[in-house]
């Protein structure tokens, strides 16, 4: 059971940087794009899953420490992945190494980890009133 839950949890956002990674081997032709930019918001959501994925490995797995130092680590490590993922893109033909894709990483990862720390408080609010009868949350 224990192996079970250490592949539930850690082995999404390693499918997902391998989904990325295969994404990023193909060459893209500009005319494919469904309209301007539409790379930009690819990255946005496509890391900001990802980081959402480490985030849930991070505080259920490694460290189940405070939301806060957990964002920070899921959102660094998704944005370190970004930078890689758009130096590997220098070397595929048809692709280029862009900082604005970086920026869109960046910015999807924050946003998601963000809204990974809110669900989290929510879920917490909601467990710790489900227990008390009163409906208050225990201090």
């Amino acid at each position: 059971m224990r192996y079970f839950r250490a592949v539930s949890l850690y082995l999404p956002p390693m499918a997902m940087a391998v989904f990325i990674f295969a994404l990023s081997s193909r060459p893209i032709v500009i005319g494919q794009l469904p309209f301007p930019q539409a790379d930009k918001l690819a990255h946005f959501f496509i890391f900001g899953i990802l980081t959402c994925l480490v985030y849930r490995a991070w505080s259920e797995g490694f460290n189940k420490g405070r939301p806060v130092n957990i964002f920070t680590i899921s959102a660094i490590l998704s944005v370190i992945y970004g930078a890689a993922d758009e130096f590997h893109q220098r070397f595929v033909a048809g692709r280029q190494c862009e900082a604005a894709d970086l920026m869109a990483d960046a910015l999807g990862a924050i946003v998601f980890a963000s809204l990974c720390i809110y669900v989290q408080k929510k879920k917490i609010a909601h467990n710790s009133t489900r227990n008390d009868p009163c409906g208050k949350i225990n201090a």
